[in-house]
């Protein structure tokens, strides 16, 4: 183009005669405008190209829906394909006797895989509303698909010993930020309550009437909670700052099955389905309430048939899990374990009322927030959350309000996005 410009430039200045110059401008202009069209051309070539790509890659996404999800991570062939491969249920069967170092080396194993950076203390977060905020990489799969998260201590190894096993114990302790107590009865019936039935040996029936007679009982204001009805109030409480009626409301753990006291509140409120996941088998009759195991919720979750939740709620319930109390099998991740899942079977947004123990020292009043000891284990009873305990157990989890209750206090959180990838700190 620039050859024929300058030769046009010279053919023009060397015309004798101004008709000859009129002409070379007119071929000038002549060989401009094709120029231009033949650029006009070339892009709208370009372009349909490029619609006609863009159409085929959309076609392909609607085929495969995960497409557009694996080429956003970025993920590698070899992750790709264990991506795709079929759900299957994670089973890791420690046969070993329960004192045995070898048992909890094969226990701790199987508890961290797929824990990712959901079993990681060494990620503190950043100070927030209450306390630190930590948002972590979920692999929710193999959260929901891992049953050893939920194995039960058998006839071998009952009781729990009165102490973690050495392997387990930094675990417990969180690398320092936790103290680990032996609980310390003062009572041979204290001593003997250390342990309590495994709770899967009995079945619990909730019935319509059953449901119809505690909402009557809490329309009056007189349904007692297991903790009395201070409980029932905070819980009222910060549920009439969540919208429940019309939701699907799943509940973690139930602090005493036989009164289904949470259940009832929720279900008065006007929730459309009430669901609770416990290791303690329930048989309930009423439409919208239901109510699974543990292994049940797993299967479901497998076939795709287990729905997204609006609200969750734990009361009393993840401080207890993982200790042998019960009879569950060991577990120093099981309360943070216990939220993820959740957090996998929420929706986006979504809220979780919590509500766990912070433990009064034992020579204060229990009168302000000052009287609470530190973040502790009181094994094999309770955990007592005070910072570094609730760090790790909300992750994911946005600090929304809280009771001024001393020592059950009603936390109010709210679903989000968890790390797209994980972090490079130090894998416990």
């Amino acid at each position: 183009l620039e050859k024929n410009c300058c030769l046009f430039a010279h053919l023009f200045v060397e015309a004798e005669t101004p008709h000859k110059r009129y002409t070379w401008l007119m071929w000038a202009f002549r060989f401009l405008k094709a120029a231009l069209l033949c650029s006009v051309l070339m892009v709208g070539l370009y372009a349909a190209l490029r619609a006609e790509s863009a159409v085929k890659e959309n076609k392909a996404k609607t085929d495969n829906p995960t497409a557009a999800a694996n080429a956003f991570l970025g993920l590698s062939s070899q992750e790709l394909k264990v991506r795709n491969e079929p759900k299957t249920i994670v089973r890791q069967h420690c046969l070993h006797n329960a004192t045995s170092k070898a048992y909890y080396n094969c226990r701790r194993e199987a508890l961290l895989k797929g824990c990712s950076e959901i079993c990681n203390t060494n990620i503190t977060g950043k100070r927030a509303k209450f306390f630190n905020f930590v948002r972590k990489h979920v692999q929710c799969d193999a959260l929901w698909l891992n049953e050893e998260l939920d194995a039960m201590l058998d006839n071998g190894q009952w009781p729990p010993p009165i102490f973690p096993p050495a392997i387990l114990l930094d675990d417990f302790r969180q690398g320092g930020a936790v103290k680990l107590l032996k609980s310390t009865p003062a009572s041979p019936k204290q001593r003997q309550s250390r342990v309590l039935a495994p709770k899967s040996s009995v079945v619990h029936h909730w019935t319509p009437a059953v449901f119809n007679n505690f909402i009557t009982l809490a329309r009056k204001n007189k349904l007692q909670s297991p903790d009395g009805i201070e409980a029932t109030n905070s819980v009222l409480q910060a549920l009439s700052k969540i919208q429940v009626q019309g939701k699907h409301v799943l509940i973690l753990g139930d602090h005493k099955p036989e009164v289904p006291w949470l259940q009832t509140l929720v279900l008065g409120l006007g929730a459309a389905e009430v669901w609770t996941f416990d290791d303690v088998r329930i048989n309930s009759t009423h439409p919208q309430v239901f109510a699974l195991t543990m292994a049940q919720a797993r299967k479901k979750y497998l076939a795709g048939s287990l729905p997204k939740f609006d609200v969750v709620l734990a009361y009393s319930a993840i401080e207890h899990i993982g200790l042998g109390r019960h009879g569950d099998a060991l577990n120093p991740w099981a309360d943070a374990q216990a939220l993820a899942r959740a957090w996998c079977v929420t929706k986006g947004r979504g809220q979780l009322l919590l509500s766990v123990s912070e433990c009064v020292d034992g020579d204060q009043d229990g009168k302000s927030p000052d009287s609470l000891q530190g973040d502790t284990v009181e094994f094999n009873t309770r955990r007592c959350y005070r910072s570094a305990q609730y760090t790790q157990a909300t992750a994911n989890w946005e600090q929304l309000w809280r009771s001024e209750t001393i020592e059950q206090p009603v936390f109010i959180l709210r679903k989000v996005p968890s790390r797209t990838f994980p972090s490079s700190s130090p894998s416990p």
